[in-house]
């Protein structure tokens, strides 16, 4: 269900003393209706969740006083929207519409506006031997202003995607309960006009992309029950700028961790197939290897395509990878999830990728 709030920002922009505090512009008394406006409509696909996101409005404008090694795109203020049993912490109300923002008093010039939503107060379940406890991301945490020298660079603000690769690490069913892990996004470069109050829908998309690794048919697979399968994952990003290079595309931090994603409980003799997915930042896998055990031996398997090539992450995109089985010859008849129907002259021992 989508939510709705109508806010009302009078104000003027103009350069903070102290940028790096983020302070929102003051308002301009009378200045009203006669500068320049605009109202932003912000919706994004799939979003199902009751509150568990945090959207954010960054607004940029070019000052020259705060030129940095060519770039001149200062940004000084943010705006979130937060919600609090079912409606938002400036009073406003809720509808099934979307979230709109409507910002009076603007100065008449060029703006960049970047619309960006992160996942917010979702938990998750950390168990540490016979002990577990409660986790809960914390969308703030995850925005980052990326500053250095007390400068206000749009450039340098990034998304922390870190706590979300742990959450999955350690609850590795987070993802199949329904929550939203990824990363909305949509920049947008506008000039406002005098006496111009505009009206735009804006529409974000995932920054995020989903690897989907299909297993198939445990019994169909492995010669024996299947008790444990990690994915592990080295080289993997944590850090997106939230810039777009203005073609819409996701730009990652040359910070990466590794991990590693267990999974027991995985089901024998009930003719299901066994998907794991993980959201993740866009980026070619290395060193992705997935670990099996079953009952008499155990398996290593690389993460790579039908021809050896790597296999890529991409935004807004779902990779499947589809495993084959143990050894050449091993199935001569494999299931990819169609309950009456089978592939055949499946080659053994390789990952192939589905997109």
């Amino acid at each position: 269900m989508k939510k709705i709030t109508e806010i009302l920002f009078p104000l003027a922009l103009v350069a903070a003393a102290a940028c790096s505090e983020k302070v929102m512009p003051d308002v301009v008394d009378g200045q009203g209706t006669d500068g320049a406006g605009v109202s932003f409509r912000v919706s994004a696909r799939a979003w199902e969740t009751e509150g568990k996101e945090l959207v954010r409005l960054y607004i940029a404008e070019r000052l020259p006083e705060h030129n940095h090694q060519g770039e001149d795109l200062h940004c000084d203020t943010f705006m979130d929207l937060e919600w609090t049993d079912g409606a938002g912490t400036d009073g406003s109300s809720l509808s099934d519409q979307g979230y709109v923002y409507t910002l009076e008093g603007m100065l008449a010039q060029w703006y960049k506006f970047a619309f960006v939503a992160v996942p917010d107060g979702i938990g998750w379940t950390v168990t540490v031997g016979e002990e577990s406890y409660t986790e809960v991301l914390d969308g703030k945490s995850m925005l980052q202003d990326g500053f250095s020298e007390g400068l206000c660079d749009f450039n340098g603000i990034y998304i922390d995607y870190t706590r979300v690769m742990e959450a999955q690490e350690d609850d590795v069913d987070l993802i199949r309960r329904g929550d939203d892990l990824h990363v909305y996004r949509k920049i947008i470069d506008r000039w406002l006009y005098p006496d111009e109050l505009r009206t735009e829908d804006v529409t974000l998309t995932r920054m995020t992309g989903l690897l989907s690794l299909n297993m198939g048919i445990p019994e169909d697979q492995f010669p024996g029950k299947v008790t444990e399968i990690t994915v592990l994952m080295t080289s993997v990003p944590v850090k997106a700028y939230l810039r777009d290079m203005a073609d819409g595309s996701v730009t990652v931090l040359n910070d990466t961790k590794t991990y590693a994603f267990t999974y027991t409980g995985i089901p024998w003799n009930e003719r299901k197939e066994f998907v794991m997915d993980i959201a993740m930042l866009p980026h070619v896998l290395e060193d992705a290897v997935v670990y099996v055990r079953y009952e008499g031996g155990s398996g290593q398997y690389d993460i790579v395509t039908d021809n050896d090539g790597k296999v890529a992450v991409k935004p807004a995109t779902r990779t499947t990878v589809v495993f084959n089985g143990i050894a050449d010859g091993f199935r001569e008849v494999r299931y990819a999830g169609f309950p009456d129907g089978a592939e055949v002259d499946v080659a053994g021992d390789e990952w192939v990728t589905v997109e």
